[in-house]
Formats: structure tokens, C-alpha cells, sequence
């Protein structure tokens, strides 16, 4: 990280002395300021503030815990002699905050340099971000400041005290010598020989005529080094920026506050610095400062039609891309693009996705067909074992669609501006990309918000055509971009999903917000096909509302909340609100539903993209359901008794399977009946526990050695076999350590597959559960389920990149089979899986201790399922059984019949989605090639359409199309359009 390389400056000692005492020179205090403090533990609104203020002094702690907010009220009057001089209020509460007028008019945001990784803030004006410039004939001081203590590292390390208050005289002339000298000592470390004595020489003159108060005569001496220029090729474009995590390690209301903290900096150093341009990525930041402070969001609403406020990236929110399903992806772009363009009247051509845990192979065509050609990242650089090769490359995904991709060299997003680290970042540049000279360097305090200090910007200025480093020029990232497209052709290319060789345990932590995530994902792909099917019968669907729900979910996929790598609080408020969404997405489809009904009685709505025959318990009474894919049909008493259905002390089967099992409760035997073919090999669903090393990162990360760390394995004491209606069960109670669980193991006649239906009361720390299955045949792929489609990866470990992909994500499946036969996992809401030597291993929950101590103890619920089947992945139809697995029937108390309202006429063309459309004009059809292979399709539907469009995925008509006969390339994604 960069922070090492700047941290080289501690090198100098006598150097690093001098640039404080040059720093206290800048100001001359005048008076210390009165402050009052009123203290609450949650925000007080600003209309409401003042109510119970009391005096608080120097050095007076204010906060009992982390999140404690106060209102702070700064009034001093100014002594006559100083109304014509600049002056300034420093200002440091010990925590972060943002300083307002009477009118609630925001000014600047507070932060302390602790709450941030950028080593510039240690060196800024004042320590951190706690200097506010009064305007010019100032009488007096009258300011508020809305402050919050968010600690350090969501530690209460350093108490939130108030650490000084003061109004000075502000010397600007001091202040430029102070920036060339630090711009000097950190250049100095980078230097070698005759110039890193020379360097050396400059300082020491300039600093002795510092101390004889010839200040233009001190600049003059480091003028000598400073006006040098760069003989480098390298250009980097440098764009102020504030990656914000929505939700980390604070509250998501803190985040709020800490965007308008952040956006009002940003404001303020446009107005200080000519050329200066801060981009910001991410639109829910922006329509939380839009809801707040609507003066703050106008500014930066002109600044952007000034070119100096730059919007980047097209998603709502900055999310997961392994674990958010492949329609939430869409509609983070959906709604992301649309929000710049609505608001800002930019049309935004590139994805910003800084920081997210590995990048999923659906995500090329995804942003090509959301009308974006470039990506940037740079989370690539925290691999563990191998060090990801490119840093400018054409990536091709699942398709043959690409987008250009930019890893940023100075691997990270807060690059502090440090000399060391402007070299680090050209050097690995020039390393790593030899087609181009141009490169992005992002800038400013991150993850907590503040984005860049004045610092920040007063050495890259510095830094912009100075000897020993490479050239910097201030800019935007589009034309960065732009530049970079120029030069298309000579990058390479790039297939595959980028694999992060680090955090695979977001795939599991915080079990509860992935099951919630994955239930609203369902329930809004439920609802939309339904209201799509019902609008042809007078609903109206409430468009509005329901994109704010999509907002909400989209925003809980941020890429801490759903990775499961935030503080417990966030989850304590997000889970309730989930469970409200929830709750107002099934009125609604209730609601829709009354619009298909013909009659009285009993039917259900296949929702999926498969036709299915189910045994359906629906009030204590058991039903026939057979429907075709996304369609209804009437629920049928089941009148027969299932011969084929038995169960044993030790057993049980369907007319498919036949399962034996242990007396600890594993799986010993399954037997398909029709082939007679044993899939067991050693066990099968072992429920085994692992120690989980306590890593830095510990929710985040997992041991790759974990595998020979095998605590034991939960084992039954008690059992129960019987057979009920449409299925056979084996229930057991089982046990370890701390925790028990109670595990039914279900055949369903009709389903080739088995159902493992289990509660877990987990009370363990530092352990992991897995479910695991050792089976008789093995290969050296697995086929693993992913958004749109699946990929393949291998199950060996014979090189350092197969090592390194100990756990890796996938969705409804990880299928193994060596083309005559094979198993395949299902699962519901679990993504970490283990496909090697001869293991398939699902991750089913985690105990880790930071940030949250009590993550995933507790209650949990969860199903997965074991397919073993003869011949291949696609030939067995796994992705079908996936879906059927994942896609329950929707019960509906009346006769609903639909017709079948859309299929294609091959298997391996899914319809992933069928939404109203954006418009409000027609329906929206989502659908997919699942093979690999090209495909032409023939269509049905019983939708009533005028005409059909295929679209992009903003559904943005491209052209008409003939519906009789259409074409797919491998894995493409297609947007139809039914208008009416």
C-alpha cells in the first residue's frame, strides 16, 4: 500500500521536525473560542438543536461510546484589529463533523486524521481536516458543527475529546513555503545521489531562511529542485475522489452524514484551487445529500455542468458483485445510469467499482449492454499468492462482450499525493503496461469519507512536472478513459472472472443478510412477473414505490453489508427492514394476483424458467401441481398413496433414490435405482466443523489451511424415518460443542434430487460449518452456477492459481461430472464452495469476531440440496433442478390461469426475467443462452404485444424483431421488449 512507501519519510527526522515547526508558524492564535456542547446518542435534527447546551473546555471528553453524536455551538467575537485579516477557526472535536450557518447551509467537514488512511492528513494545515477559513470582514464567529464519533476501526481506541478551539491569524505566505517544503522532504526520499543531496542542500537553506523570516527567499531556495522537470513518459491523470463505504464499520445514518461532510469539502477545495476535480460514484450518496442538504447537492449540480464535479461509475451503489443476482446488477446500473442523467444530465460511461471481494464473469456483457465501455478497479491488487498480471486489458466475461478495464497501478483508491507513492504507482505502471504512457491516480481519504485535504491537493500541484517523478496532471477519469479507448487495440485480452485470491469468507459471514438478500431478490422477480402478466388485465403497477424498494435492496448489496463484513448494527437495522420489504412486496403481489383470478379454488404460479410437476403440502393437505414454465395452473388433490415412496430405521427412497445413512446421521449409500449406480464415495453431507483462524481481516478472510485444521463433525443422537404425503424423511438431532442442530433429509417423489432441510442453534466462535460430500465420481472441472450463466474451474491444486481458489462463489449450483455421470450441490442462500480432490464442500455459516462479535450466532434455517445423476452437467439438467430448487410455486386461494407467457423452444435458453416495463408501455423479458453454445430459439408466448424489440438492458429499444426464430451467441444476455 502506498501508506509504506510514504511512511519512508520518517527516514528524514530532522526534516520531519521541520516541517512542524514550519506548520506552527502558519498560524498565529488570536483567542480561544467559546464552545458549547449538547450531547445525544443518536443525531439531533437541526431544526431541533440547542435545546440543552452546556459549556465544554479543552480536553473534556464528550462521548460515553462509539456513535455518539453532539451539536457543538462555536461563537466568538472578533477583536476590531483583526476585521481586515484573513482568519481561520480550527476546530477539533475528536470525531468527525460538518459545519453549518444559522440556516443549516453546510460549510466544511471536520474529520481527525486517525479516522482515515492518508498520510497527507497527518501533514495537511492543521492535523486532519479541522481547519475552516471565516470570509473576508468577518465580525465574529457563529458556527455549529453536527458532529459524530465513529472511533477507529469501529474501536474506541482514542476518546472523542474536544481537542481544540481556536480562532488565528492565517499567514498564506508561510502556508505555500510549508507545502514546498513538505513537497521537498517527501521528494527527497525518493532521490538519489547528487539530486538527493541537492534536495538535502535546498532544505537546509531554505529552512535557515525560514527562521531569519525571509519567507519568498526561503521558497526561492527550494525552487531550486522544485521547478526541475519531469523527464518521464508516464502521465498520470489525478482525480480528487472519496470512495465511501454506505455501510462499514458505522451505522448507515452516520453514512449519510459523513456524505455531506464529504461533498461539502469537495465544494470547498473547488472553490480554493483552480483545476481541482472531484468525482464522487455513487448515486444513493448523492440522493441522501439531495434529501439533506439541497443547497450542498445544487452546488454540486453546477459545478458539474462546470466540469469541475465529475459523476462516476453507473451503479445505484458500489455492490457485491459475486453474491448480488444477476437482475439486482442490472438494476444498479438501471438506476444508477438513470439517476445521472436525470439529475446531473451526464450520461456516464464506465463502471467504478473500486472495492469489491472478486469480480463475477457475468459482469462484462452486463456493463457493455447497460451502455458503458470501460471498468476501473484495483481490489485485484490484495491477491494473496499471484500477483494479477495486466493493469489495462480488454476483459471478456461468460460472452465474447468486452469492456475495458483499468486497474489502478497505485493499488489503492486513496492515494495520499506523497511523492514515494506517485513513483510507486508510475513504476508499477511502466512494470505492468508498456502499451500506454497514461494511467489513473485517485486521490483523498476513503472508506470513512472526507475525500481529499488541502495537502492532498497542494503537493500534487507541486508534484505536476517535477524531476524524479512521473508527470501528474489534475483531470477527470472519463477522459482518462476516453484516452485509454483510443488505444483499444493494443492492450490484450483478458477471459474469464477475476478472481480475488483473498476475503472468500464475505461468501458465508452474516448468513441471515444473505437469506434476506436472496428473499427480496425472489420476491421482486415473483412480484414483477406476476404485475407484468396482470397489467394486461388493469393493474397498474406502482412503478415508483417499487423502485424505491429496489433502491433499498440494491443499497443492502453494498459491497460490506452483503459480504457480511460490517459492524452488528448495521444488520440489527437492515434484517427489520428487510422483513418490512418483504412484507409490502407480497401485498402487492397479492394485490396483482386478483387480477388473474377466474374462480374459486386452489392454484399455484410457477414462477420459473422450467415447466414442473410438484407434490405441493398447502393446509395440511397434499396436491398435484404441473405447470408449465411461468404459468398457473390449478392445484389437484393427491388421491393415491405413493407406493414408491418407503423409509427405514436406516433408509430412504423415492422412486429416483435410494439413501442410507449412518448411525451418525452422514450418508453412506445413494443408489439411482434406474442405473443401479452407487454415488457415495466416502460420505456424503457430513455436517463438518472447522477452526476459523482469527485473520486481521476476520470476517472477511479464511485460512487457506483450514482443511487441516478439522475440529469434528456434528453427529446424531436421535433419529426418525416415516414417509408423509409426497416425500420421504429422515430427521435427526445432532450435536457439537456449544451447538445442535435438527436435520431432515427429504425425497420428494418426482425430484431426482435429495433435500437436506436443517435448523442450526450455532454457538460457536472461530469455527466454521460445512456441509460436505465426498462422491464416487470426480473430474477435474467443476461447473459452478453463476449470474447468467456458469463457469468452469478446476478441482485441482497442481499450480500456485488452482491453490490459491480454495473457496469460491457460485449461486444455485457446483457441479462435478466426468461426462458419464456426476453430483451437483444445490443451494438456496449459501455462495462459498470447495470443489477439490474429490471433495464438493458447501459453507454453511462462520463465526468470526471483528468487526461483528456476535456474527451468525445464533438461529438459522437453511436448505442445499445433493443431485447425483447420470451423464453431464447439462445432459443431467442441473441449472433446471437448480432453479426449481431455488423458485417456489406461489399458492394462490382462486383459479388463475395464464397461459404459458413466455418460453423458447430450447433448454438452454432461460428466461431469467419477465418485469413490467420501465416505461410503462409493455413487458420486459429477460433471457439468457446457459450452455456456451450457440442457439436458435423458437418463441411462444400468450402475451397480447404489438411489436417486439430486443433492447439494451436500460431497455432502451435497438431494433425490431421477429420473434418466430431467435438467435443467441454463447451465454448472451438478451433484453426483449413487448410493446402494447
Amino acid at each position: 500500500m502506498d501508506v509504506l512507501e510514504d511512511l519512508k519519510v520518517l527516514k528524514q527526522p530532522e526534516n520531519v521536525r521541520r516541517v512542524f515547526k514550519i506548520r506552527r508558524a502558519i498560524f498565529d492564535e488570536i483567542a480561544p473560542i467559546n464552545v458549547e456542547i449538547e450531547k445525544s446518542k443518536e443525531p439531533i435534527p437541526f431544526a431541533e438543536r440547542g435545546q440543552n447546551l452546556q459549556k465544554i473546555k479543552k480536553g473534556q471528553r464528550w462521548s460515553e461510546t462509539l456513535f455518539d453524536c453532539a451539536w457543538f455551538h462555536l461563537t466568538a467575537e472578533i477583536p476590531k484589529s483583526y476585521w481586515e485579516k484573513p482568519l481561520a477557526v480550527i476546530i477539533d472535536t475528536g470525531s468527525e463533523g460538518l459545519i453549518v450557518d444559522e440556516e443549516n447551509n453546510a460549510f466544511k467537514g471536520i474529520s481527525n486524521p486517525l479516522s482515515v488512511l492518508n498520510v497527507a492528513e497527518f501533514f495537511n494545515l492543521t492535523y486532519g481536516k479541522t481547519l475552516y477559513h471565516l470570509e473576508k470582514d468577518a465580525k465574529k464567529v457563529d458556527l455549529w458543527v453536527d458532529a459524530g464519533y465513529n472511533g477507529i476501526s469501529a474501536k474506541d481506541y482514542v476518546k472523542a475529546k474536544l481537542r481544540r478551539a481556536v480562532l488565528a491569524e492565517y499567514h498564506k505566505d508561510i502556508a505555500d513555503f510549508y507545502f514546498d517544503f513538505l513537497a521537498l522532504t517527501f521528494a527527497r526520499t525518493i532521490y538519489e545521489g547528487d539530486l538527493k543531496k541537492e534536495a538535502g542542500d535546498a532544505l537546509n537553506e531554505g529552512y535557515k531562511k525560514f527562521l531569519n523570516k525571509d519567507i519568498a527567499g526561503a521558497r526561492e531556495s527550494l525552487n531550486k529542485i522544485l521547478s526541475r522537470p519531469s523527464v518521464s513518459k508516464t502521465t498520470l491523470t489525478a482525480v480528487g475522489h472519496s470512495h465511501l463505504d454506505l455501510g462499514w464499520l458505522w451505522p448507515i445514518r452516520e453514512t449519510k452524514r459523513k456524505a455531506a461532510r464529504t461533498m461539502s469539502n469537495a465544494m470547498n477545495n473547488i472553490s480554493l484551487y483552480d483545476g481541482y476535480i472531484f468525482g464522487a460514484s455513487q448515486p444513493q450518496q448523492m440522493q441522501w445529500i439531495k434529501e439533506n442538504y439541497p443547497l450542498l447537492y445544487k452546488r454540486a449540480q453546477d459545478e458539474a455542468k462546470e466540469g469541475r464535479f465529475e459523476p462516476q461509475g453507473g451503479m445505484w451503489c458500489e455492490c457485491d458483485v459475486n453474491l448480488s443476482g444477476g437482475e439486482s446488477l442490472i438494476r444498479q446500473f438501471l438506476y444508477g445510469i438513470k439517476f445521472w442523467k436525470d439529475e446531473f444530465d451526464k450520461e456516464v460511461n464506465n463502471c467504478w467499482i473500486p472495492d469489491v471481494f472478486g469480480y463475477t464473469a457475468a459482469l462484462p456483457q452486463i456493463i457493455k449492454k447497460c451502455g458503458m465501455d470501460y471498468f476501473m478497479t484495483q481490489k485485484l491488487s490484495w491477491n494473496t499468492y499471484n500477483e494479477f498480471p495486466l493493469e489495462t486489458f480488454k476483459w471478456r466475461g461468460l460472452s465474447d462482450d468486452e469492456v475495458l478495464t483499468h486497474l489502478l497501478p497505485a493499488n489503492t483508491y486513496c492515494s495520499s499525493c506523497c511523492a514515494p507513492s506517485i513513483l510507486d504507482a508510475s513504476t508499477r505502471h511502466e512494470r505492468k503496461c508498456k502499451e500506454t504512457d497514461d494511467a489513473l491516480f485517485v486521490f483523498g481519504a476513503g472508506d470513512g469519507g472526507g475525500g481529499p485535504c488541502e495537502a492532498n491537493i497542494e503537493l500534487l500541484k507541486r508534484y505536476e512536472n517535477l524531476v524524479g517523478l512521473p508527470k501528474v496532471k489534475m483531470g477527470k477519469a472519463e477522459d482518462l478513459f476516453e484516452s485509454l479507448g483510443k488505444q483499444k487495440d493494443k492492450f490484450t485480452t483478458y477471459k474469464g472472472e477475476l478472481y480475488l485470491e483473498k476475503h472468500q469468507g464475505t461468501l458465508t459471514t452474516q448468513s441471515n443478510t444473505k437469506k434476506m438478500n436472496k428473499k427480496a431478490e425472489l420476491a421482486m422477480h415473483d412480484l414483477e412477473a406476476v404485475a407484468a402478466v396482470a397489467e394486461q388485465f388493469g393493474y397498474q403497477y406502482p412503478r415508483e414505490k417499487m423502485e424505491v424498494i429496489w433502491k433499498e435492496i440494491l443499497l443492502y448489496q453494498f459491497h460490506d453489508i452483503l459480504p457480511g463484513s460490517s459492524i452488528g448494527r448495521i444488520y440489527e437495522e437492515s434484517i427489520p427492514r428487510y422483513k418490512e420489504l418483504l412484507k409490502e412486496i407480497y401485498a402487492e403481489r397479492v394485490r396483482a394476483t386478483e387480477y388473474l383470478k377466474k374462480d374459486e379454488g386452489l392454484s399455484a404460479i410457477n414462477t420459473a424458467p422450467y415447466d414442473r410437476c410438484d407434490l405441493i403440502h398447502e393446509n395440511g393437505e397434499w396436491y398435484e401441481f404441473n405447470a408449465e414454465a411461468y404459468s398457473a395452473s390449478e392445484l389437484k388433490p393427491l388421491t393415491q398413496k405413493i407406493n414408491a415412496l418407503k423409509s427405514g430405521e436406516n433408509y430412504i427412497e423415492n422412486s429416483a433414490l435410494k439413501v442410507t445413512f449412518s448411525e451418525e446421521g452422514d450418508i453412506v449409500s445413494v443408489i439411482d435405482k434406474k442405473t443401479q449406480k452407487e454415488f457415495n464415495g466416502k460420505y456424503l453431507n457430513r455436517l463438518n466443523v472447522y477452526y476459523d483462524k482469527k485473520t486481521y481481516y476476520n470476517a472477511w478472510d479464511i485460512d487457506i489451511d483450514y482443511t487441516k485444521k478439522l475440529k469434528g463433525y456434528f453427529k446424531a443422537y436421535s433419529k426418525k424415518s416415516f414417509v408423509d404425503g409426497g416425500r420421504a424423511v429422515m430427521e435427526f438431532y445432532k450435536s457439537f460443542g456449544k451447538s445442535k442442530i435438527f436435520e431432515k433429509v427429504i425425497l420428494e417423489e418426482g425430484k431426482p434430487y435429495i433435500l437436506f432441510d436443517i435448523r442450526v442453534e450455532w454457538n460457536e466462535d472461530n469455527k466454521m460449518l460445512r456441509a460436505e460430500f465426498i462422491p464416487s465420481v470426480y473430474a477435474d472441472t467443476a461447473t459452478c452456477d453463476v449470474q447468467f450463466g456458469n463457469i468452469k474451474r478446476s478441482t485441482k491444486t497442481e499450480n500456485k492459481i488452482e491453490w490459491a481458489q480454495f473457496e469460491v462463489p457460485a449461486h444455485k449450483y457446483v457441479d462435478v461430472s466426468d461426462g458419464t455421470a456426476g453430483s451437483a450441490v444445490l443451494s438456496t442462500t449459501k455462495y462459498g464452495f470447495r470443489a477439490k480432490d474429490g471433495l464438493i464442500s458447501l459453507n454453511l455459516l462462520r463465526s468470526p469476531s471483528y468487526p461483528d462479535e456476535n456474527a451468525d450466532r445464533g438461529s438459522h434455517h437453511i436448505r442445499y440440496g445433493f443431485y447425483p445423476h447420470v451423464g453431464s452437467c447439462f445432459e443431467a439438467e442441473v441449472p433446471k433442478w437448480a432453479y426449481l430448487f431455488n423458485y417456489a410455486p406461489l399458492i394462490v386461494n382462486g383459479l388463475v390461469e395464464t397461459g404459458n407467457v413466455v418460453s423458447f423452444g430450447a433448454p438452454n435458453v432461460v428466461v431469467e426475467t419477465v418485469k413490467p416495463a420501465e416505461n410503462g408501455k409493455g413487458i420486459v423479458v429477460r433471457v439468457y443462452e446457459n450452455e456456451g453454445v450457440e442457439v436458435a430459439a423458437e418463441f411462444s408466448t400468450s402475451l397480447t404485444y404489438e411489436k417486439v424489440y430486443e433492447c439494451d438492458m436500460l431497455e432502451n429499444p435497438q431494433k425490431e424483431i421477429d420473434v418466430n426464430c431467435i438467435g443467441f451467441y454463447p451465454y448472451e444476455i438478451k433484453t426483449l421488449f413487448f410493446g402494447i
